[in-house]
C-alpha cells in the first residue's frame, strides 16, 4: 500500500475477487460531524477477509452485504484529523488508536439496542467494518467514527494493536465460560482450548491471566503447539 501519488491512496477493494484500485484520499474538509480521519499503520488478515475473497462469507450468500466492499477489521492507526463534535478528550491528532468492529448507530446518540452490554451487535442498523455498511482498513486512509475509536498505550506496538479485536473474542469467550467451576487442581482451574489458530492462542493467554489456568491447547501445527508450550500450555 505504498507508493500513492500525493492527494490519491490505494485501496484493495473486493468485488468477489481481487481488485486493487487508486482512488483520492478522503479530505479533513470533508469529514462529517463525529468522524475522524486515519492513516492505516498495520492490518491483520483474518480468516473471514480470506472468506470475502474467495466468495464463501455467510453475509453475501444470506443477502446481508453485497460486494464491492473494502476488507480488514483487525487494524490499528493514526489519527489525521477530528471532525466537528469529536470530543473525547483521549483522542486528538497524532494519537494511536484501534477501533471497533462493529459500529452500531450513527450519529449518537445510540438506540435502546445499542445501548445494552453486547447490543451493538443486534442493532437493525449495525455497521461491521470490512464486511457491509463501512469500509475496512484495507486502504491507506480510513474516515471512522470518532466515538468507536480507542486509545493505544505507548508500550502496544501498532502490529501487536491488530490483534485488539480478535482479543476481545477470545476474553468475551473467557467471560462467558464457566471456569470457576472447572476441575481445580493446586496450580488453579484446569481448561481445555481446541484450535491453535490466533483465537487459540489468545484464548490461552487469556485464561491464564485472568484465572490463573492451568491450559491444555489441541492442536495439530507443530509451530503453533511449540509458541503454546511457550505461552504457559500444557
Amino acid at each position: 500500500m505504498c507508493g500513492a501519488p500525493s492527494g490519491y491512496h490505494h485501496r484493495a477493494e473486493d468485488g468477489g475477487y481481487s481488485d486493487k484500485e487508486l482512488r483520492a484520499a478522503p479530505s479533513a474538509s470533508e469529514l462529517q460531524p463525529g468522524q475522524a480521519l486515519v492513516r492505516v499503520s498495520a492490518v491483520g488478515v483474518c480468516a473471514t477477509d480470506v472468506e470475502l475473497y474467495d466468495g464463501t462469507m455467510g453475509y453475501y450468500h444470506s443477502g446481508l452485504a453485497s460486494f464491492p466492499l473494502v476488507p480488514g477489521h483487525e487494524w490499528a492507526g493514526e489519527i489525521l484529523a477530528l471532525g466537528p463534535g469529536a470530543l473525547d478528550p483521549r483522542l486528538r491528532v497524532g494519537q494511536r488508536v484501534v477501533g471497533e468492529h462493529c459500529t452500531g448507530c450513527e450519529p449518537a446518540p445510540r438506540c435502546n439496542v445499542c445501548q445494552r452490554r453486547g447490543g451493538l451487535l443486534r442493532c437493525p442498523r449495525r455497521k461491521e467494518t470490512g464486511f457491509f455498511g463501512r469500509d475496512g482498513a484495507f486502504q491507506t486512509e480510513l474516515v471512522f467514527p470518532a466515538a468507536q475509536l480507542h486509545a493505544l498505550p505507548k508500550q502496544v506496538t501498532d502490529l501487536e494493536a491488530v490483534l485488539a479485536e480478535p482479543l476481545c473474542t477470545a476474553l468475551k469467550a473467557v467471560r462467558l465460560a464457566d471456569v470457576d467451576s472447572a476441575p481445580k487442581t493446586s496450580a488453579g482451574p484446569r481448561v481445555a482450548v481446541v484450535g491453535d489458530g490466533a483465537v487459540g492462542l489468545l484464548l490461552l493467554q487469556a485464561l491464564r491471566w485472568r484465572h490463573s489456568a492451568r491450559v491444555l491447547l489441541l492442536g495439530a501445527r507443530k509451530q503453533r503447539l511449540q509458541r503454546a508450550r511457550e505461552l504457559g500450555a500444557e
